[in-house]
């Protein structure tokens, strides 16, 4: 009869490495928290948009309105890269972390994935 062995790898790893990966992680995390940020100010430019339009020409707000949308809609996409490329820097640490230790990948990511889903509270990678 074989008993089964609750057996994670995250502990086998140096404190260096981990610290390195939770580091990037950090910073990812702080990327997913700003991706919201340019949808508040686009509320805050329909409200002040709104409570400009009797005072300012309709062609003039047009111009200015699309203008705060675009500006918007390029930080969004940014963060969104951003976002995106340091999520694979992430990952690629892990993967190259379970290759020098010849751990199964998709266990250490799992194990990765549940720890910083206990201790920060942030997305999965």
């Amino acid at each position: 009869m074989k008993i089964k062995q609750n057996r994670t790898y995250l502990s086998n790893f140096g404190e260096e490495d981990m610290k390195m990966v939770l580091s990037e992680y950090a910073t990812f995390q702080k990327l997913s928290n700003s991706i919201r940020i340019p949808g508040f100010v686009m509320l805050g430019v329909i409200g002040i948009s709104r409570a400009l339009q009797g005072i300012v020409p309709k062609a003039a707000l047009n111009i200015i309105s699309i203008i705060a949308i675009l500006s918007l809609l390029a930080w969004t996409i940014f963060i969104g890269f951003s976002l995106v490329k340091q999520k694979k820097l992430v990952k690629n640490k892990l993967e190259q972390m379970s290759t020098t230790h010849n751990y199964p990948f998709k266990v250490l990511r799992s194990e990765f994935n549940t720890l910083v889903k206990g201790v920060y509270s942030g997305p999965k990678i």
